[in-house]
């Protein structure tokens, strides 16, 4: 009999790699969803990999409220593993106190659910976000404490948050691993997540910084999540991340794997802070997201290096080069109508 894994969120741009990986290596998924349009999106992730549409129908798709634990309890029955790959993504300010309470809230349904299910084992997605950084230029590490929340957006915090009640089930005794993944690229659906970089450039980008940060393949992370399913590893964190690399050699890669020119103009922080500000205000009276927040306008100048050895050590993994990475990325983009 296969063994079934919970995937929570698997509609999603990772979601649906963890999904594909798990099903491509003989597992049952039963992945949860909000709404058919999320679904379709996944649908058309798998389509980029051989036999996607045959093994995206082999999902047994539940509808569940992740902010509800009896729907989340009663999603966990039969189920020997669990990824919780969902989160509610947002950097506007105005949403904040929401995205910090409902991040925690859903974390804490899985785990405390888990428990009472008898989950064999729990992956958690966490995020680079609920790391600390370092100020000499060392790598940030597992090791890396955030010293405080108070300048971090929503979405860092309540990742941090999310971290927290994991290893409060680990302390009760569930079967635990956390990952956090740098910069996750890879074919989505161009519209939301990284996969934005690929669509922003290809309709024409002028402006780049010269900030840095680390990267990884969405595939790579759907690998690392099956193999920390498989193993005896537990009550850990893994950073993912296979490079370092600069913004501006990130634009550049994309726009020759898109044939598109590579941007001219580098844009300075007090450009970014001036946006930044427009943005939020436009925000405010549209309820959009905004292009540019503080946060983002101080992070696309800030040089932050992560390491992933870790995991590359404990496990025996080789990550896939950032080249290839956006190679692959590039080509999925133009084989998708979007020449």
């Amino acid at each position: 009999m296969q063994p079934t894994v919970l995937v929570t969120g698997a509609t999603g741009f990772l979601g649906a790699h963890i999904t594909l990986e798990l099903i491509q290596s003989g597992y049952h998924v039963k992945g949860t969803f909000r709404s058919p349009a999320s679904q379709e999106k996944a649908k058309q992730i798998f389509a980029y990999y051989d036999n996607g549409n045959a093994l995206f129908e082999r999902i047994e798709w539940v509808a569940v409220d992740m902010l509800d634990y009896c729907s989340v309890l009663a999603a966990m029955q039969g189920v020997q593993y669990v990824v919780h790959a969902a989160a509610e993504v947002s950097f506007n300010p105005r949403y904040k106190s929401r995205i910090i309470e409902n991040n925690t809230l859903m974390t804490a349904n899985v785990v405390d659910a888990a428990i009472e299910a008898g989950v064999k084992k729990l992956c958690h997605i966490s995020s680079i976000a609920a790391l600390g950084s370092t100020t000499n230029g060392d790598p940030i590490t597992e090791e890396t404490k955030l010293a405080s929340v108070k300048d971090q957006s929503g979405y860092s915090t309540s990742k941090f948050y999310a971290e927290m009640e994991v290893w409060r089930a680990i302390s009760s005794g569930l079967d635990a691993v956390i990952l956090n993944p740098s910069v996750i690229l890879g074919a989505g659906d161009w519209k939301t997540s990284s996969s934005t970089f690929i669509s922003t450039i290809a309709k024409g980008m002028s402006f780049y910084t010269n900030g840095v940060t680390g990267f990884v393949d969405v595939r790579d992370v759907a690998r690392a999540t099956r193999l920390s399913l498989e193993s005896s590893v537990s009550a850990q964190r893994f950073v993912l991340s296979a490079e370092n690399v600069s913004y501006y050699d990130l634009f550049c890669s994309i726009a020759n794997g898109l044939h598109k020119p590579i941007p001219k103009y580098k844009a300075y922080p007090i450009i970014l802070k001036t946006i930044a500000a427009f943005s939020g205000f436009y925000s405010y009276v549209s309820g959009n997201e905004p292009l540019v927040t503080p946060q983002s306008a101080r992070s696309a100048w800030r040089k932050s290096y992560y390491s992933g050895k870790k995991f590359e050590l404990q496990f025996g993994f080789s990550y896939t080069p950032f080249s290839e990475t956006v190679a692959f990325a590039c080509s999925c983009y133009l084989s998708s109508n979007h020449k």
